[in-house]
This record gives structure tokens, sequence and C-alpha cells, in this order.
């Protein structure tokens, strides 16, 4: 029987990746819900590395890598990575893979890729000097400050005001953190899009609204969800292209839809789905389905 294991830091399964548990059963897969803290690397003598659970072993076919980046330390971080890649080199599927993962939680590093590969994005500015990010900022007119690893719309912040964005940008330096800065584009109707991609293929595509007065889109913070039966083909096409262009199986890929086109402005490697639950559609058993398929390959 495939044996399908899913990772995440929380001591109890959070609903998205209960879902998957769950679809996984139904489609007559075991399950092991696993914990980092529960988990060591063994190297052994014989030149072997492998993972245990509580001194256990543990086989596995797949593995859903949910909720692995939000660690107190970087060296806790590796490790969380460092798991996932054992298991790869021990032949488990993982889903998404660590090199995907990684990049796909780079902001910086995420925009380049997508961007050589012709997708567009927002003009950004890294730096941890306040020159240039003060400079765009002024030939901008309007930014946006983002964590360049973050999630669920935390530490977004819109800047239009030369002053603000100081005091905001120096706070940050003074925790070390580098600024990631993009060029603001006007979204009318306050909103974008989210598209789940699962293989190639669109399972579900939404407009998250932001509420009244506010900027931020994410569903976790408050958003509207409608549905998006009137988008082009050519913008489901690069949110495909985008995800593929990362190394993942799925994601969720959030999209301006402007007056003078469209912009990717991230792609999530470990998506939660309540916007797609909201307009009936359950991405787990979809995902869950390709994947055991992959596995029986």
């Amino acid at each position: 029987m495939v044996v399908v294991g899913l990772i995440h830091h929380a001591p109890t399964p959070p609903y998205t990746s209960r879902q998957i548990l769950e679809a996984a059963k139904d489609l007559g897969a075991d399950t092991v819900y696993l914990r980092p803290i529960d988990l060591s690397i063994h190297v052994e003598e014989t030149g072997e590395v492998r993972v245990l659970k509580r001194g256990r072993p543990l086989r596995l076919d797949a593995l859903f890598v949910r909720g692995l980046l939000k660690p107190s330390s970087i060296e806790e971080a590796a490790l969380s990575m460092d798991i996932v890649i054992v298991f790869e080199e021990n032949g488990v599927l993982t889903i998404n893979n660590s090199r995907g993962i990684l990049t796909a939680r780079d902001k910086l590093l995420s925009t380049i890729i997508l961007r050589k590969k012709g997708i567009p994005v927002l003009p950004s500015v890294v730096s941890m000097s306040m020159a240039p990010l003060l400079r765009s900022l002024e030939e901008w007119g309007r930014g946006v400050i983002k964590p360049i690893i973050g999630s669920l719309g935390r530490g977004v912040i819109p800047v239009d005001n030369p002053d603000i964005a100081y005091s905001v940008i120096r706070q940050l330096f003074s925790w070390s953190q580098p600024v990631l800065l993009q060029k603001h584009v006007d979204k009318p109707g306050n909103r974008d899009l989210r598209v789940l991609v699962v293989n190639g293929e669109v399972v579900a595509s939404y407009y998250r609204v932001a509420p009244h007065g506010g900027f931020k889109t994410n569903v976790s913070q408050g958003a509207r969800v409608e549905g998006a039966s009137d988008v082009d083909r050519d913008v489901l096409e690069a949110a495909i292209k985008s995800v593929d262009t990362l190394g993942l199986l799925y994601g969720g890929v959030d999209i301006i839809i402007a007056r003078d086109g469209y912009y990717v402005l991230e792609v999530n490697s470990m998506p939660n789905w309540k916007g797609a639950l909201e307009i009936g559609v359950n991405p787990a058993p979809i995902l869950v389905r390709s994947v055991l398929e992959l596995v029986k390959r």
C-alpha cells in the first residue's frame, strides 16, 4: 500500500493539511503526520543516511511539505529542509520539492527567475542601503515594502511618503533585514487574482477583494472571494508557466490584472485554499490523486 506523509511544524495538522491527509485516506493510501521536532537524521557508518521518527525508521512513498519555514532560527530552517532533502535522496517523492520551495519562498530570487522566463513581474529593488530604495520610490511615486521571505501578507506596507518610507526602512535595517521595494500598481476593483495550479492544470481561479479601505487581498486578512470565470487564457497560462518555471508540482499564483496588463506577484509553494473552498472547489483530492498517479508510475 502507498504510504503518504505530511510534514508540518504544528502540533496537529492545520485545516488544509487535514484535507490532504483525508483525501489520501479516501484514495486508499496509508497516512502519517510528521513534525520536525519528532524527527532525527542519522548518518550511518555504512554511508546510509536516514530519517527516523522517535528512533524508528520511516517508509514513505510520498511526502507533502507544508508549513516548514516558520522557524525561530536559520539553523532550525536548515534542519527542516535537510530532512526534506534526505527524504528526496532516499527516493521519496516530495511535494513540493526542496529546491522549488526555497526558490518560491525567496521573493527576490523567484522574481528574477520569472522575469528571465519572460513572465511579467513588478519592477523591484532590494538593498541594505537607504539611498537606492528612496530613489526608486521617488521615481515611482508609490511603492510597496515587503519582506524577502514571508507569507499571508504579513509585513507588506504600501508607501507613498518618503519620510514614512525612511522610518519603516530604517527600522527594518535595525533588525538586519534587507528591504524589498516594489513599484505600486493600481489594482482595479482593489482586487488581485489567485490561480491554483496542479500538475500543469488550473484547478481554481478566483478574485480576492481587499476589505473596504484596506490594501491587502489575503483571504487570511479578511479579503472577500469572487469567482473569476472571465480571466483571459494568457493570464492562466502565465500562472501555469510560473509554477513550472520554479520547479513546483503545484502552487498558488497571485496576479494583478492592471489596466496596462498583468503582473505575477508571487508563487506560493505551500498555498492554503480557503478561497477555493468558498467557490466550491476542494483542491486536495485533485492534488493527492495526481501525486498517487506519479508514485505508481
